[in-house]
């Protein structure tokens, strides 16, 4: 039995917080302390999102529900349904000091924002949340780093990212106009084509020939030891 939600309406934005499973005092009280961290940057977020992310017809939501859900061990440790933004309380409470929390919850914000149809690509999908996440809402987050030799323009979150910042540096308003044809159920990748003006591999070999910062081993390092404040 899910608990009694409890709101705020700040900025034109109501955050409902539902527990869906019973906690220790200890644990409770934990929780609660990094749900007051995370609403104050959830409601700072919110403009931001909704105007690097607005299309013509589209009204955002001026109501999300940030939930605890206890997932099955090896399952996901967030999610995004609908206007619910949900995370797993165990493994909030096991890295509550790490500032990654936060910047999981603003990626899967960004899910909400994206109201995209089903069949959407989800690597393009999955770039854009982390495109708005490490270079526009957290842009001095260690997590966008990645190794490139692992992942292709395709791979998704931080290396599509990363794309996406470097053809939004040389075109802007183009991930806004991804955004948009994805948002009717349109060809994304096409329209970044488009935009980036060259087939996406070759925008991706450009990128990375350019030494991107996300790609080098420093960043790679930093973010190592960024997760290792968990």
């Amino acid at each position: 039995m899910a608990a009694p939600a409890l709101a705020t309406a700040e900025g034109g934005l109501q955050i409902d917080v539902i527990y869906h499973v019973d906690f220790y005092p200890e644990e409770r009280a934990g929780l609660e302390a990094w749900v007051e961290r995370v609403k104050p940057k959830m409601m700072a977020w919110w403009p931001i999102l909704t105007s690097a992310l607005a299309s013509p017809g589209y009204t955002p939501t001026d109501r999300i529900s940030l939930e605890f859900y206890r997932f099955p061990p090896g399952a996901t440790v967030s999610l995004t349904r609908g206007n619910q933004v949900i995370v797993d309380p165990v493994h909030v409470l096991a890295h509550l000091h790490n500032p990654d929390m936060f910047g999981m919850v603003a990626h899967q914000m960004v899910y909400v924002v994206e109201a995209y149809p089903r069949y959407t690509p989800a690597w393009l999908a999955q770039g854009i949340a982390d495109y708005m996440r490490y270079y526009v809402l957290i842009p001095d987050d260690p997590g966008r780093a990645f190794d490139a030799s692992l992942s292709g323009f395709d791979g998704g979150y931080q290396p599509t990212a990363g794309l996406l910042d470097w053809v939004e540096q040389r075109h802007p308003g183009a991930v806004k106009s991804v955004n948009a044809v994805m948002r009717q159920g349109g060809d994304g990748p096409a329209e970044l084509t488009r935009q980036a003006g060259a087939p996406l591999e070759t925008v991706w070999a450009a990128y990375l020939a350019s030494n991107p910062a996300a790609a080098t081993p420093a960043a790679i390092r930093a973010r190592q030891e960024g997760q290792g404040r968990l």
